[in-house]
């Protein structure tokens, strides 16, 4: 995705493993850098993003999922003859397993209206 580019000082991470936590340092970067809650976005929602969810809340870290920022595809039938979970039926189990037990299910608009009132309260105080 060439439209995609880190910019200069950010760091990129190389993970290996469904969930951003193992097989790499980012539980010691945030950390070291006083990070309490971490936002979750990306590919697919039910693997990747719902385990790194389920981790970093089991690390102490509070979990925003961010629902409509991560992508995911069909799942096929787990039995001969069985039905196909469309993309919106993954979507709602997840965020039905997730909610209140693992992350708050955050909208990106509810997400930038925090992110503006508290950038706003910094600002005034």
């Amino acid at each position: 995705m060439d439209f995609l580019a880190p910019l200069p000082e950010e760091r990129i991470i190389d993970k290996y493993s469904r969930n951003c936590f193992t097989t790499t340092p980012l539980q010691q970067i945030l950390l070291r850098d006083g990070v309490g809650t971490v936002t979750i976005a990306g590919i697919k929602t039910e693997q990747c993003c719902e385990t790194t969810a389920r981790v970093a809340s089991d690390l102490g870290f509070g979990v925003d999922f961010i629902t409509e920022a991560t992508l995911t595809f069909p799942i096929g039938p787990a039995t001969p003859g069985g039905g196909e979970l469309s993309c919106d039926e993954v979507v709602e189990r997840t965020e039905y397993v997730l909610r209140d037990r693992f992350a708050r299910i955050l909208t990106v608009q509810q997400l930038v209206d925090e992110l503006a009132g508290a950038s706003h309260r910094a600002a005034s105080g």
